[in-house]
C-alpha cells in the first residue's frame, strides 16, 4: 500500500504525493515566489506533500522574502537527510523491496529504460505510487534529486555489477542501436572501457547535434572517469576541454563547477604529462574559458589581456595559422569584445575585421562579427539588427558541426521588436527566448530575457508587469553570476518602481548596479568622450542619466556621510564628464524628475519621458 499518511508520537502526517501543478501552485501561494522559482524547486523536492511543506517552511524560517537566488542558494545545501527520517524511512523501505532496481537505477545514472524492466522482470509499480520514480516517454527516471542523491549513494557491489552489467549487454543485443546511453553503461560496468569509450564518442557527437546538453555532460563525464582509470593524459585533457564548451555553450562556466573543471585542466597543463601539441591546444582552449569568465565578470586581468593580444597579434601577422576546434577564432572574438566593452563599437569593428582576414573560415568570429554589427545599428535601425540577428539563428540552426545554441540571439530578437515598438511581436520572441533558455538551464539568458519582456511591457503601459519581470530578472542573474547584464534589471526595477518600494533595498539595488556599471565600464565611457564620438546619444550616457535621476530621488542631503552615497555630481566627477557634458547631464536629470520641463534628450530608449535600459 502506497505511503499516504504516517503516524508519529504526536500526529498523523500528510505525506500524500501532489501533481506537478499542485506542488507549484502550493509553492506560489505559500511563499510569494514566480513560476520560475517554483517550477525549479519541485524539479528538486519532488511533488510529496510533507517534502513541500517542510521546504517551504526552512525557506520561510531563513530568510524574510524567499526569491530565485535565495531558494536555489538553500536547496544547493540541502540533502535527504536534511528532508527529515520520514523521507528517508520511505526510501529506505523501498529500497528493501525492490533492491535489484534501486541498483540498476544507480549504475544507470538514475535512467531505466521500461523494457529493460521488462527484459528483467522488474516490477516499477510500487515506486511510481510512492513518488520515487516518474515514467517518462520509454523510461523511468527518479522523482527528483533528493531521490537521485540517495540512490547515488547505495554502496558499490562489483560482482552484482558485474552479473547486471551482462544482463544489460544482452538487452542491448537484442535491441541493437535503440539504446545507447545504456549500452555504454553496460560496456562501462563490464570493465570493456575501450569499447565504452568509441560509443561514448559517437554519442557525445550525435547529442552535441541534437543540443542534448544535459546528457552530453553526463557521458563527457563518464568519459574522463575512464580517462583517469587508464592514466591517458591525451584524452583527459581532451574531455575536459569537450565539457568545459558544453559549459560555455550553456553559459555555465561561471558556476564553481566548471571553474573547478578548469582547474583541473589547467593542473593537467603544468603536470608535464602532455605533448607539445596537447599542450598548446589546451593553452589556447583555457586562454578562451578564462576570457570568457573575464568578460561575464567584468574581470579582465592585465596578464589575461596580454595573452589574447599575443594570439591575436601572431594571428593577423601570420605566425598562427591552425584553428583546432576554432580556438584561435574564439579568442580573437573575446578580444573583440573587450575592446568594444573598453574602446568602443569602431575599435572592436577594426579588431574582427583582422581576425576574420587572418581566419576567413572562423564560423565563430563570423557570428560575433554579425552580432557586433546588428549592435551597431540596434540605436538607429532596429530592422536591420533584426535580421542579422535572424540571419545568426538560421546559420547556427543550419550548421551541421556546430552544436550550439542561439540562446543570447533569440533574446536579441525580441530586443529589437521592443525598439521597433511592436510590443506583442516583443512579449511573444521574449517568451520563445525564456522557453528555449529555461528548458536547457540556461539562467543567465533567462534574466536577460525577462528584463527585456519587462521593457515591452513598459511600452503597453503595464507597469507593474514589467516591475514583476524586472525583479524576477534580478534574482536569476544574482543566482547565476551575469554581472554583465544584471545591473540592467537592477536599474529598471529601481527607476520604475522608485515610488513604491522599499527605499533602503532601492538605494542598495542601486549602488550595486551603478558598481558593476562602473568596474566593467569606465574606461569605456572615458574613451566615449575622449574620442569624437557622440557620447550624449550613447547607452552608456543613457544608462548614467538613470542613475544619477534614481540617485537624487532616494537620497536626501543629509545622506552624502553613507558609503553607498551616490550623486549627478559625483558621477560626472568620477566619470570625468567635460564641464559641456557635465552641464548637459544635470539639466538633463531635472528634466526626468521634473516632469512639466520637457525632455530635450531624443532617444530610441525613451517612453512617456523616461529611459528603459535594455541590452
Amino acid at each position: 500500500m502506497a505511503y499516504n499518511k504516517i503516524i508519529n508520537k504526536y500526529a498523523i502526517i500528510d505525506i500524500a504525493t501532489l501533481t506537478e501543478e499542485q506542488a507549484k501552485t502550493w509553492f506560489i501561494q505559500e511563499l510569494n515566489i514566480t513560476e520560475k522559482t517554483a517550477n525549479q524547486i519541485v524539479k528538486r523536492v519532488g511533488t510529496r506533500f510533507y517534502n513541500i511543506k517542510f521546504i517551504s517552511q526552512n525557506l520561510k524560517r531563513r530568510m524574510h522574502t524567499p526569491n530565485f537566488e535565495k531558494a536555489m542558494e538553500l536547496l544547493d545545501m540541502l540533502t535527504p537527510n536534511d528532508l527529515s527520517d520520514i523521507t528517508s524511512q520511505i526510501i529506505n523501505s523501498c529500497k528493501k523491496k525492490d533492491k535489484k532496481l534501486f541498483y540498476l537505477l544507480k549504475m544507470l545514472n538514475c535512467r531505466i529504460p521500461i523494457d529493460l524492466c521488462s527484459y528483467l522482470n522488474l516490477s516499477y509499480s510500487s515506486l511510481l505510487k510512492e513518488g520515487i520514480i516518474v515514467r517518462e516517454d520509454r523510461y523511468i527516471f527518479v522523482s527528483n534529486e533528493f531521490v537521485k542523491q540517495a540512490v547515488m549513494k547505495e554502496t558499490s557491489d562489483l560482482v552484482n555489477e558485474q552479473n547486471i552489467s551482462e544482463l544489460i549487454l544482452d538487452f542491448c543485443t537484442h535491441n541493437p542501436g535503440k539504446y545507447k546511453d545504456v549500452i555504454i553503461y553496460g560496456l562501462f560496468y563490464a570493465g570493456k572501457l575501450e569499447e565504452a569509450t568509441k560509443e561514448i564518442d559517437l554519442l557525445i557527437k550525435e547529442l552535441g547535434q541534437k543540443r542534448n546538453f544535459t546528457l552530453m555532460l553526463e557521458f563527457i563525464e563518464l568519459a574522463i572517469t575512464i580517462s583517469e582509470n587508464n592514466k591517458n593524459a591525451h584524452a583527459l585533457s581532451n574531455y575536459l576541454i569537450k565539457k568545459l564548451e558544453v559549459y560555455a555553450i550553456i553559459k555555465s562556466l561561471m558556476l564553481d563547477k566548471a571553474r573547478l573543471t578548469l582547474d583541473h585542466l589547467q593542473t593537467l597543463v603544468n603536470s608535464g604529462q602532455l605533448d607539445l601539441l596537447d599542450e598548446s591546444y589546451s593553452e589556447l582552449a583555457i586562454c578562451y574559458f578564462k576570457g570568457t569568465i573575464a568578460l561575464k565578470d567584468y574581470a579582465f586581468s592585465d596578464d589575461l589581456l596580454n595573452e589574447h593580444y599575443k594570439y591575436f597579434k601572431n594571428c593577423i601577422d601570420g605566425l598562427m595559422k591552425d584553428n583546432p576546434d576554432d580556438y584561435l577564432g574564439k579568442v580573437c572574438s573575446n578580444y573583440a569584445i573587450y575592446i568594444k566593452e573598453t574602446k568602443g563599437n569602431s575599435a572592436a569593428l577594426e579588431v574582427f575585421g583582422a581576425a576574420l582576414k587572418a581566419l576567413p573560415n572562423s564560423q565563430t568570429l563570423y557570428i560575433e562579427h554579425l552580432s557586433h554589427l546588428a549592435c551597431i545599428s540596434l540605436s538607429y535601425e532596429p530592422q536591420k539588427s533584426y535580421e542579422y540577428y535572424s540571419k545568426i539563428i538560421e546559420k547556427v540552426n543550419n550548421s551541421q558541426t556546430f552544436y550550439c545554441f542561439p540562446f543570447h540571439e533569440y533574446g536579441d530578437k525580441a530586443m529589437c521588436k521592443v525598439l521597433l515598438k511592436e510590443v506583442n511581436k516583443a512579449v511573444s520572441h521574449s517568451d520563445l527566448g525564456i522557453k528555449y533558455a529555461e528548458s536547457h538551464g540556461v539562467f543567465d539568458e533567462v534574466g536577460r530575457i525577462l528584463n527585456i519582456k519587462g521593457c515591452a511591457f513598459l511600452l503597453a503601459d503595464k507597469v507593474s508587469e514589467a516591475v514583476k519581470c524586472f525583479k524576477e530578472a534580478t534574482e536569476i542573474m544574482e543566482y547565476s553570476g551575469y554581472k554583465h547584464y544584471s545591473w540592467r534589471s537592477k536599474l529598471n526595477y529601481v527607476n520604475y518602481f522608485i515610488t513604491s518600494g522599499n527605499k533602503e533595498e532601492l538605494i542598495k539595488m542601486l549602488y550595486d548596479a551603478y558598481s558593476i556599471f562602473k568596474s566593467g565600464l569606465i574606461t569605456k565611457v572615458q574613451n566615449l568622450i575622449e574620442s569624437c564620438d557622440d557620447f550624449i546619444s550613447s547607452r552608456e550616457y543613457l544608462v548614467l542619466l538613470v542613475v544619477g535621476k534614481c540617485s537624487q530621488l532616494l537620497f536626501d542631503t543629509k545622506a552624502s556621510q553613507r558609503a553607498d552615497y551616490i550623486s549627478a555630481e559625483k558621477i560626472a566627477d568620477e566619470f570625468r564628464f567635460p564641464d559641456k557634458i557635465k552641464k548637459h547631464y544635470l539639466k538633463t536629470i531635472n528634466q526626468l524628475i521634473n516632469h512639466h520641463e520637457q525632455l530635450e534628450l531624443k532617444s530610441i530608449y525613451i517612453y512617456n519621458g523616461d529611459i528603459f535600459i535594455i541590452g
